[in-house]
């Protein structure tokens, strides 16, 4: 017997768009359709926020990189998904899910960094309290970064 992931591609996509990587005292969490350059869907604005509620009651992780697979971060919202024809089953979804994912990530309580491979190294403001971007809040958390990832220093 197959799975729907099997049976069809496009499903196995979208199943697997978020990846969650635990390291010690630190986790991953990927954004994994690196075919469409990691752009945005609601399957994964979903998978991402399922990924932080986890990790957020998560004692044994101390903070979130966030990135994307295949060399990008993020080309933003899918619109060619968006748009096809016939439409697919979660547009309805789009905006709703957008919205939750940025509300999840303005609560997150834990610092999260930004691991974008065209701009590793530089503070960046952000609206996001403890979205970190490669900041000195970070390491004011007893964080430290180093080439894109976070290791605890205590």
């Amino acid at each position: 017997m197959t799975n729907a992931s099997e049976a069809n591609p496009a499903q196995a996509d979208i199943d697997n768009c978020v990846l969650v990587e635990r390291h010690e005292g630190w986790a991953e969490v990927i954004l994994n359709r690196p075919a469409q350059r990691n752009s945005v869907i609601p399957p994964l604005s979903d998978g991402v926020r399922l990924a932080l509620a986890e990790l957020a009651t998560d004692d044994t992780v101390a903070c979130v990189v966030l990135r994307g697979a295949g060399g990008f971060f993020c080309s933003g919202v899918d619109l060619r998904a968006l748009q096809a024809d016939p439409p697919p089953p979660w547009r309805a979804q789009q905006f709703s899910s957008w919205r939750d994912l940025h509300l999840a990530l303005y609560h997150f309580p834990k610092p999260v960094i930004e691991d974008s491979k065209y701009k590793p190294h530089l503070p960046r403001i952000s609206k996001y309290p403890n979205w970190d971007f490669f900041a000195s809040e970070c390491l004011n958390d007893k964080i430290s970064v180093e080439d894109g990832q976070c290791l605890n220093s205590h």
